[in-house]
């Protein structure tokens, strides 16, 4: 926390971030948020749950700053707002929606000491004021769907009553705001963000493995894919979901399966239909978050289509198209790295006694298969 904003007291920084001023909500942030999350993992939320519930309230309060009635009481009202996340998250732990990560895909994760970083709590108010921005350019009806489901903390039931449409509306509204919301977010951010990667060109990768490392106390498995790039040193460590590691890990390792794989079967429908994936590019790297295309060539011309990281590089090893990189993505990721040293972001615990590379993955799936045939 700079000089300037640690001197302050709440009232005045929070008055400083309604007029704007970012690094006093972030500095409002960096104060009160590690408070929410020991409220939270004493309310029993494990420690996974607990930063989903601290990062939701933070925000719900950057977008609600306006409404704080007290503000000398913001360190309470953001705890408040913690709490009530972390009751909604509770009724509905199993709900089917998926996260916002889940939809980004290939990702570099972030838990809650980001928020003990001055500098990334003044990048968080800056994407706040974007995402107002955007959320109220929404059309009428998902606009309204977002405030009270993500804002007011509402279920998708108590939504839908609220705007006197069925479940399956909401959770199409909040997917179309979500994809609308991503899409208008990165373009709008693309020049400034290509910029200070230093764009120089794309180069050719390869995947160098994937490797998932031995299962923490909460149970949570991360599963790392690495390229590597083909005429050069750099490496690029990407963080994805079970699902996605383990498809690579059967490419990778040219498993023969029972029945066609996902990305085997993609990989047959774009022959069939005369299209033709001429190469995967990682694109870029924003909050965290790893951006990919994937460049098809069909009658009308070529084409460029957003994918997940993930399903890129599987749908690529499927094909034999080649893997690419931007050039900016390289120093973009070890910046990141270097900035976020907590976990997951450890290599060498991926290399540890207990962890298993691609060929293990892999054997573990396939001893399952012959179960299928029966």
């Amino acid at each position: 926390m700079s000089d300037g904003t640690s001197r302050h007291s709440d009232a005045s920084l929070v008055e400083i971030a309604r007029e704007g001023g970012m690094e006093a909500m972030g500095a409002l942030l960096a104060r009160h948020l590690p408070v929410a999350l020991a409220v939270c993992r004493r309310l029993g939320a494990d420690g996974y749950h607990a930063e989903e519930a601290t990062q939701e309230a933070a925000i719900v309060a950057m977008l609600q700053i306006q409404q704080l009635r007290r503000p000398d009481r913001f360190g309470a009202w953001l705890t408040g707002i913690a709490i009530n996340v972390w009751r909604r998250l509770l009724r509905e732990r199993f709900r089917d929606d998926w996260s916002w990560e889940a939809i980004q895909g290939g990702r570099v994760e972030v838990h809650a000491a980001w928020y003990s970083n001055p500098e990334w709590a003044v990048v968080a108010a800056d994407v706040s004021g974007r995402v107002r921005d955007a959320v109220s350019t929404l059309p009428g009806g998902q606009r309204d769907a977002v405030f009270l489901y993500y804002l007011e903390g509402l279920t998708t039931a108590e939504t839908a009553d609220e705007l006197n449409v069925g479940k399956g509306a909401v959770k199409t509204r909040l997917f179309k705001a979500r994809s609308t919301l991503r899409h208008r977010l990165r373009e709008e951010q693309k020049e400034d963000k290509m910029s200070a990667l230093g764009n120089n060109g794309s180069v050719q990768v390869r995947v160098d493995g994937v490797r998932r490392a031995r299962s923490e106390g909460d149970g949570r498995q991360y599963y790392l894919v690495t390229l590597q790039e083909v005429d050069g040193e750099r490496r690029l460590p990407i963080w994805v979901g079970p699902f996605e590691g383990t498809a690579i890990a059967l490419q990778i390792e040219k498993a023969k399966a029972p029945r066609p794989l996902t990305f085997a079967f993609m990989a047959d429908v774009l022959k069939a239909s005369g299209t033709s994936l001429r190469e995967v590019r990682i694109r870029e790297l924003v909050e965290g978050t790893f951006f990919a295309v994937a460049v098809v060539e069909a009658e009308d011309g070529r084409q460029e289509i957003d994918c997940r990281p993930s399903d890129g590089i599987s749908l690529a090893l499927a094909t034999g198209v080649p893997i690419l990189a931007e050039s900016g993505v390289f120093t973009a990721s070890d910046k990141h790295l270097a900035t976020h040293v907590h976990e997951p972001l450890q290599e060498a615990k991926y290399h540890d006694e207990g962890s298993v590379g691609e060929a293990e993955i892999a054997a573990e799936v396939t001893l399952r298969w012959p179960d299928l045939e029966r």
